[in-house]
This record gives C-alpha cells, sequence and structure tokens, in this order.
C-alpha cells in the first residue's frame, strides 16, 4: 500500500485493511460482516475519504492548462 497514497490513507484512518494472505482476508471479512457497528463505520470512513477527494482530478487539469 506504500504504492498509493489513497490505501495508505485508508488503512491509517481505518476505512481499509492490509492484508498478507488468505486467512487475514477472511478474518477481516468475518469481522465486518458479523459487527454492524464495524461494518458502517468502516464504510462511512471510506465513503468521507472519497468524497473528500471528489474534484481532485479537476483541479489538476486546471493546475496544467495553466502552463501547456
Amino acid at each position: 500500500n506504500i504504492k498509493y497514497q489513497e490505501a495508505t490513507d485508508l488503512v491509517r484512518r481505518g476505512g481499509a485493511f492490509e492484508v498478507t494472505d488468505s486467512d487475514e482476508i477472511r478474518s477481516v471479512i468475518s469481522t465486518l460482516f458479523s459487527n454492524d457497528t464495524k461494518l458502517e463505520s468502516v464504510s462511512n470512513i471510506s465513503r468521507d475519504y472519497v468524497i473528500s477527494k471528489t474534484g481532485a482530478t479537476q483541479l489538476i487539469m486546471d493546475f496544467l492548462t495553466k502552463y501547456f
């Protein structure tokens, strides 16, 4: 996830999980689907992160347009 800022951000905020094998994936999925409160929290964190980044492409294009 170090390669991708979005992944790093989401893991740090608790909206995503770093896993290294299938057992860890199963554990995360099991936890989320057996705990509605945790699932809602993770979902909200992820949604809010995506919403906070809305418009980033347009900002980059506007910046580049000034120079090219």
